[in-house]
């Protein structure tokens, strides 16, 4: 029986070959309802792109489904001030699981792309309504937010983000062979964001670190997409800087063209197996920390070789549809005990 993908936004739209066999549902929504969604991409991109024929009207779905999947932020149930149009969002939703109610569905999966790391308020209302949610995999699990998270039905998932191409699509069917010679640089293009407001999960210092490393780096700004991820497959190294969340599309673009990323040390949880992990000699905790490092690749071939083979054999191994297959259904099944 096929699988039932719900994803308003467009956030992720390999959540179809994950789940494959499955719909894409992802209706129209009116510019003046939920005014702050972020619509990534429209239908004729979605097929043209991605090759998705997205279920545009309910009446068009199948009468029985195995599970619903919602690409989804669930704190934004129930996130005031926070998050504007909650009454919208939940009229939305209540009428959808309301619809839910005859399609014999086995599981309620949310994959929760947000850059907040929270999630129980969202699960409390959620719960408060008797609406199913047996399972989240949350794109900003963190170790400091550990408290937050109900630990049967929430778990970490590094492998979404949202974008136009998206991002991690590009690492997991775009992806890029190594090109042989690179400058030897460590490219950065990014918003230099500062947040240090009353929204702890989102404290970032972007402007404090570019301030102090501009100069060890390649910027290059205005540039159109292709013309983006050409540029960091020209370069040997680049920068993944903590935003508002942890987890930033530059993380998927730079990783498909095969350039050795250079990771700002996080709280974010990978569930790799024990002992995989980019190396050691790419991960920084400060400003000075980064130009050490890096001055220390550009000039030792063997080292940077070994961390690029790492950085291989990482994404190889986790960053692909059958593996992400593996480990939901592993978390599915862990919701059945």
């Amino acid at each position: 029986m096929k699988n039932l993908i719900i994803d308003i936004e467009k956030h992720f739209p390999s959540a179809y070959k994950i789940f494959s066999p499955a719909d894409y549902y992802s209706p129209f929504i009116p510019l003046d309802q939920m005014v702050c969604l972020q619509v990534i991409a429209d239908d004729s991109y979605c097929r043209e792109t991605y090759d998705i024929n997205p279920v545009l009207n309910w009446s068009d779905l199948d009468s029985e489904y195995d599970n619903v999947i919602f690409i989804w932020p669930v704190h934004t149930f129930n996130d005031h001030p926070y998050t504007p149009n909650i009454e919208e969002r939940r009229n939305f939703f209540s009428n959808i699981y309301k619809g839910l109610e005859s399609k014999k569905i086995k599981k309620y999966i949310y994959i929760d792309g947000s850059d907040r790391a929270i999630v129980q308020r969202g699960l409390d209302w959620l719960d408060s309504m008797s609406y199913r949610c047996d399972l989240v995999l949350k794109r900003e699990f963190r170790k400091n937010f550990e408290y937050d998270y109900d630990i049967k039905r929430v778990f970490p998932f590094p492998f979404s983000v949202f974008g136009k191409p998206n991002p991690s699509w590009i690492l997991y069917e775009n992806r890029i062979s190594s090109k042989k010679e690179r400058k030897n640089n460590c490219f950065w293009a990014g918003r230099p964001i500062f947040r240090n407001d009353q929204y702890q999960d989102e404290f970032c210092d972007r402007a404090g670190i570019l301030n102090k490393i501009n100069s060890h780096l390649s910027i290059k700004d205005g540039l159109n997409h292709q013309e983006f991820l050409n540029e960091i497959s020209e370069h040997k190294f680049f920068l993944h800087l903590n935003g508002t969340g942890h987890l930033c599309k530059r993380f998927f673009e730079g990783l498909s063209v095969g350039s050795l990323m250079m990771l700002q040390s996080t709280d974010l949880v990978f569930p790799f197996d024990d002992g995989d992990f980019f190396s050691d000699e790419t991960i920084f905790n400060s400003p000075e920390d980064f130009i050490e490092k890096l001055n220390i690749l550009k000039i030792n071939d063997d080292l940077y070789n070994k961390c690029l083979n790492n950085q291989k054999f990482i994404v190889d191994k986790y960053f692909n549809y059958d593996w992400i297959k593996k480990y939901i259904n592993e978390k599915i099944k862990l919701t059945n005990d």
